[in-house]
């Protein structure tokens, strides 16, 4: 790739012309996270102090975020609409960033020590962190401009935190450091902490959803399931096994790919290479294993195996996922491996836990299960496929997509790749590639004409949606529009100000109208004559709105001079208020009596 250009006369002169060589990296120091965003189809990825949101369909650079923190990014996720992005840091800060365009929309001050993990709670809406120090907290992410803090967990069984899960549909959070604490999230309480065998620091955590069993890996590279809140295994380990290739694994010193041969195939069992190449095409038929490695030029000859060496495989789990029947893991030794427990969890039979509503409350109920009839070992647990040299580094980060069925993995190498279902690899994102432009070396199976159906067939969903409450609309009985309700308020204060030019003011006005709406009601005199028996008393003769009433004590009502009040006539009440002799005529009352309008 390196030119020379000589150039001769009289002296011979030589110009070296050396290519520029950019490294097969996705960004220049160690990536923490990669997560896949279904809205937006870009993939989030994180390093130092740095976010890239990348193109999922073209492999390419789409936006940059650079210095967006004020100490490196050690925790990461998004909400549940995928349109904002949360980062924890070195300081124990938590910044809520805008997922478009990267503009800062909530922080929350120093808390803590490091912020080891954050997740969103989509029911509730909260962010649940753990920190370095041992501290867990909600903070209540529904206000727009600030996070308020909803609950700290129990400060008694404090230690160091070194990673965090949550199972929120069963109200429950695991947290691990030197050991294992189950907490309740909705009381922040510890339900019980569960004892670690050995004194390895866990490394990862994770909930087994539906069932009632958390997954904990632990530094010397050990994995094993604990019952947990809900259910009869509580505090039970159920099953334990090394994160290692199974005794009679080969692997293919081409491609990286791990298989077990097939049991019963020819003499010379796990080690003859006819029956490892008939496992990988049985696999490989049944989406099990890395297809791309059968190509036709091996078709007729089989790749090279060599027996693994178990001892150099174990590494201790760094990042894993569970897709409900199979499990991902991804290590410090840069393997990818994945494994199906069914044929473990059918002999744990742990059931399935769920949420419902009782009387307004939720509840967690236990569905199914019974008493493990046989105990769950580690030739229950099958290696589906792993890729020994998926990185050359520790995996930082495992999050299998639903749409398209694929793995995302990023690694302390500064890359991140994309594998299917099966193994086969898919690409792997380049910084080099400019913004907006294909990158060679990715494939990403999105079917994008799916999706336009689909947006398509949802668009013109709603377009009916529409027309029929708008038909609806039009059909029922006219009503007097807000156009007409103001024309006639405009009238209104159109007779008013004519009515002004008579030279009083407003004040005045009102006053007068007072005044009128009074003058035709009885004196008080009257009134306490007709209480008294019909008598009219000279006590007084002023009118109810007179100003003098202000000297005569008009807060106190009419005496009634009677000794048995109950003998007398009720009291009639007359033009106390507008509006008063319509209702009056509406409940029978004579047609004669009239009051005055205010």
């Amino acid at each position: 790739d390196d030119y020379r250009l000589v150039a001769g006369s009289r002296k011979m002169v030589f110009f070296d012309q050396e290519r520029i060589r950019h490294e097969p990296i996705s960004d220049d120091g160690p990536i923490r996270f990669a997560i896949y965003n279904t809205e937006l189809l870009t993939i989030f990825t994180a390093s130092e102090r740095t976010v890239k949101i990348w193109d999922a369909l073209l492999g390419s650079v789409k936006t940059r975020f650079r210095n967006v923190t004020a100490s490196d990014i050690t925790a990461a996720c998004l909400d549940d609409r995928q349109r904002k992005f949360i980062l924890g840091e070195s300081n124990g800060c938590i910044t809520i960033f805008n997922y478009l365009n990267g503009a800062p929309m909530k922080k929350i001050p120093q808390c803590g020590s490091q912020v080891v993990q954050l997740t969103y709670l989509v029911t509730s809406k909260a962010l649940l962190a753990g920190f370095g120090d041992g501290a867990i907290k909600v903070f209540d992410e529904r206000d727009i401009s600030e996070c308020r803090l909803i609950r700290t967990f129990d400060e008694t069984y404090r230690g160091g935190l070194s990673c965090l899960s949550s199972f929120e549909a069963a109200s429950i959070v695991a947290s691990g450091g030197e050991g294992v604490s189950l907490w309740d999230l909705e009381s922040g309480k510890c339900d019980e902490v569960l004892k670690n065998p050995g004194n390895a620091e866990i490394t990862t955590l994770l909930f087994l959803e539906p069932y009632p069993l958390l997954l904990v890996c632990s530094s010397d590279g050990r994995m094993s399931l604990w019952g947990v809140q809900h259910s009869p295994l509580k505090g039970t380990c159920v099953l334990s096994f090394t994160n290692e290739l199974p005794p009679g694994a080969m692997v293919s010193l081409r491609s990286g790919e791990a298989v077990l041969p097939m049991v019963g195939g020819t003499e010379g069992g796990s080690e003859d290479e006819e029956s490892v190449e008939e496992n990988r095409r049985r696999r490989a038929a049944e989406g099990l294993v890395m297809s791309a490695t059968l190509s036709p030029e091996a078709e007729g000859s089989s790749p090279e195996f060599s027996l693994a060496k178990t001892q150099s495989s174990s590494s201790p789990v760094s990042s894993a996922w569970w897709d409900g029947e199979c499990l991902y893991t991804g290590d410090q030794g840069g393997h990818l491996r994945k494994w199906s427990l069914r044929r473990a969890l059918s002999k744990i039979d742990a059931g399935a836990l769920e949420a419902v509503e009782l009387g307004g409350r939720k509840k967690i109920r236990l569905v199914g299960g019974g008493v493990a009839q046989e105990e769950a070992t580690f030739s229950d647990v099958e290696l589906v496929w792993g890729l020994e040299r998926a990185h050359d580094q520790d995996v930082t980060s495992v999050s299998i997509c639903a749409d398209p069925p694929c793995i995302v993995t990023a690694s302390s190498d500064r890359s991140v790749k994309l594998y299917a279902l099966d193994g086969s690899p898919l690409g792997l994102l380049l910084q080099s590639v400019k913004e907006e432009a294909t990158n060679p070396q990715w494939d990403f199976p999105f079917d994008v004409e799916a999706r336009e159906a689909i947006e398509a067939s949802e668009l013109s969903r709603l377009e009916d949606f529409v027309k029929t409450a708008a038909d609806g609309y039009a059909s029922q009985p006219d009503k007097p529009s807000r156009l007409d309700v103001g024309s006639e308020r405009r009238k209104k204060n159109r007779k008013g100000r004519a009515h002004n030019k008579a030279g009083l003011s407003d004040k005045e006005q009102a006053h007068q109208r007072v005044l009128d709406a009074l003058a035709s009601i009885n004196t008080q005199g009257e009134i306490a004559g007709r209480l008294q028996g019909g008598v009219p008393s000279q006590r007084s003769n002023l009118l109810v709105g007179d100003p003098k009433l202000r000297d005569k004590n008009r807060r106190l009502p009419p005496k009634i001079a009677a000794e048995n009040p109950l003998s007398r006539p009720p009291i009639e009440l007359k033009g106390m208020g507008p509006g008063l002799d319509k209702r009056h005529r509406k409940e029978g009352g004579s047609e004669g009596t009239r009051f005055p309008k205010l």
